[in-house]
């Protein structure tokens, strides 16, 4: 924080801070003159990326309006062993402060002020604030009136978006227990879709669970283990490297999940585990990208998002598995194409994926007729690719699996990382209070 005197410095400043007050929350319906009573008493500070203006749960000893640059509020929910985000704030927008419904009484902090860029904020002590409300009547009314409005129509709504998501610290015993129980619901789940794949009888509901039970706890410990990992890069990177690092977890759990798919396909598959497990691992790791997004990012996006749409008083378990069954169901539909190519090139793996594809499309001729009540080949491909064969089961077996495993996770982990990750750096108020 750069040290400055009260009030604008400049008469671009003076313009900028008129502005910025203008567009203010609490201040928006102030006249000139009440401005310039405010601006008097305000306190110009340069913030850089990274600075905190306030900290969750601290006493709200200042108000800030931006004038330069953005900031974003982030809350730690302790129900949830999450940190969300609020909203973003700037000078754009005009939403640009900080602290105003809680500055008059200086209450605690209702959420933590991340800096996302180099700025200019202007600080309102309490006590001054105070001084100048009780001393003119006229400008605590339209304070009052201004708050009032806010209140109306402020959302206090979770948004973190997608690839910021940074979900619960994963516990490995917790996670394992949830990968052992949900390893035999995968199984079963899993030779029902093989059976409607390749229309042929369920030979087997749990074969090899020797190998695939600690394959699997290895894969969903994996899974959310590597996301955590990488969750401090993505702190800080563009939408480009979160992207990046969203499919890492994906990719690098591909080679354990076609151990499992292998497992599953020895009756149709004579060939030895050690080259069985190759075959579709192209398509495969396009599918384990998906689920790992869904069962990761995406599971926490939507659980964050159904508080929204849920009666008030709904338990957080609740919207805990409605958040995974939603993801589950999104990453099902939309990993079945890569998981269709991958399991009829393990069942039939002297067929080309041009073949393998041409056969999906002949398989839907029927149902096309059954369904659309037509017979071309135009129907058939519009629903192999948009409604493949057993897409019910797939999108049934990862909803079930994301609800096992988050569920679980939630019911025992215990978080403290995404809270203390804001505790690291003490925030600017304290560098106003020695000014």
């Amino acid at each position: 924080m750069i040290p400055l005197s009260k009030g604008p410095a400049s008469t671009e400043d003076d313009a900028l801070l008129r502005e910025a007050l203008g567009k203010s929350t609490m201040f928006c319906t102030l006249d000139e003159g009440a401005i310039r009573k405010l601006m008097k008493h305000m306190m110009p500070i340069r913030f850089q990326s990274g600075d905190l203006l306030t900290h969750q749960g601290d006493r709200t000893r200042y108000l800030f309006v931006i004038t330069e640059g953005d900031v974003r509020r982030l809350r730690y929910h302790p129900e949830t062993g999450r940190l969300h985000h609020m909203e973003t704030l700037g000078s754009d927008g005009s939403r640009n402060t900080v602290g105003a419904l809680h500055v008059l009484r200086e209450r605690p902090c209702y959420a933590t002020t991340e800096c996302l860029s180099d700025g200019v904020a202007y600080a309102l002590a309490a006590e001054e604030l105070r001084a100048v409300v009780l001393g003119d009547p006229k400008i605590a009314e339209e304070i009052m009136n201004a708050l009032t409005n806010e209140i109306f129509n402020m959302s206090q709504r979770n948004r973190t978006p997608l690839l910021e998501q940074e979900g619960r610290p994963t516990n490995f015993l917790t996670i394992s227990a949830a990968a052992a129980i949900e390893s035999y619901y995968r199984s079963g789940v899993n030779a029902w879709l093989n059976s409607v794949l390749t229309k042929s009888p369920i030979s087997n509901l749990f074969p090899n669970m020797h190998l695939q039970l600690p394959v699997r706890v290895l894969y969903i410990n994996g899974l959310k283990g590597v996301r955590e990992a990488l969750n401090p890069y993505a702190q800080r990177a563009s939408d480009a490297e979160r992207i990046g690092l969203a499919v890492i977890p994906g990719v690098a759990m591909t080679p354990l999940s076609s151990v499992l798919e292998a497992s599953n396909a020895g009756h149709m598959n004579p060939e030895s585990m050690t080259t069985r497990w190759l075959r579709g691992i192209v398509p495969r790791a396009g599918r384990e990208i998906v689920f790992g997004i869904g069962l990761n990012q995406l599971s926490d996006l939507m659980e964050e998002r159904i508080e929204h749409i849920t009666p008030k008083g709904t338990s957080k378990t609740l919207n805990n598995a409605l958040g995974s069954v939603t993801s589950g169901l999104i990453a099902g539909y939309f990993s079945h194409i890569p998981h269709n190519l991958s399991t009829l090139k393990l069942m039939h793996p002297s067929k080309s994926y041009g073949e393998l594809m041409t056969q999906m499309i002949s398989d839907s001729e029927l149902r096309a007729e059954r369904t659309l009540g037509m017979r071309s080949r135009a129907a058939a491909m519009m629903l192999a690719f948009l409604a493949p064969r057993g897409l019910f089961v797939r999108s049934l077996q990862i909803a079930g699996s994301f609800t096992i495993i988050n569920g679980l996770n939630y019911q025992f982990a215990k978080s403290a990382v995404s809270a203390s990750r804001l505790k690291r750096k003490s925030s600017l108020t304290q560098g106003l209070d020695q000014r």
